[in-house]
């Protein structure tokens, strides 16, 4: 596409960028949301994932809350032919910004710290088999609505699973991925986005 840095998004990020378009709520509007609505159902389910994603201080979770600020404006600003990156295991910038991040699985390292946070945490966001959220999912659904709209032609397809080694990615990933990263322009991104339909909060 060019040679400019791609916005990187996560598959399962994607309902969070339709809710920041969707909401109407400025950037640091959805981060506070965003957690608020972790500490919430972390609450609710007894596990440790608000700690996980924003830490155990003020200091902690006011970084973790900046930066998922800095990564809705940066997508806001996006121009219409930047490349975005959607990705299956390849961390974007609310990947980054939490404070641990045990409960990502990232393309970079082995999942074993995943696996452990989800052995300690019997609640539906551990599980690894979850539905749309997780980034194959998102990703296929991403898939279907540019397809709906006849916008295929418009990004790059690569085929290839972003890592190489089989200790980076659960079994049921590993049979079920055929698919890489995709990149297209933010134009393209933004219009497939507009015809995403999510739980709203």
């Amino acid at each position: 596409m060019s040679e400019i840095e791609p916005f990187v998004v996560r598959g399962h990020h994607l309902n969070q960028l339709v809710r920041f378009e969707k909401g109407d709520r400025s950037p640091d509007e959805m981060a506070s949301k965003i957690a608020a609505l972790v500490r919430r159902r972390s609450g609710e389910r007894g596990d440790d994932y608000a700690t996980d994603v924003l830490g155990d201080t003020e200091e902690s979770s006011n970084r973790c809350i900046e930066g998922w600020s800095a990564f809705f404006s940066r997508y806001a600003e996006l121009s219409p032919e930047h490349p975005v990156k959607i990705t299956i295991t390849e961390p974007d910038g609310i990947c980054n910004s939490c404070a641990i991040g045990e409960h990502c699985i990232r393309g970079t390292q082995s999942t074993q710290a995943h696996i452990k946070w989800a052995l300690r945490n019997d609640s539906v966001r551990a599980q690894l088999l979850s539905d749309e959220k997780d980034d194959i999912g998102a990703t296929h659904k991403f898939l279907v609505i540019s397809a709906a709209l006849a916008l295929s032609q418009k990004f790059d397809f690569t085929g290839q699973v972003e890592s190489t080694s089989e200790d980076t990615l659960p079994a049921w990933a590993q049979d079920r991925l055929g698919i890489g990263p995709l990149l297209a322009p933010a134009s393209t991104v933004k219009t497939v986005l507009k015809h995403w339909q999510t739980k709203t909060f």
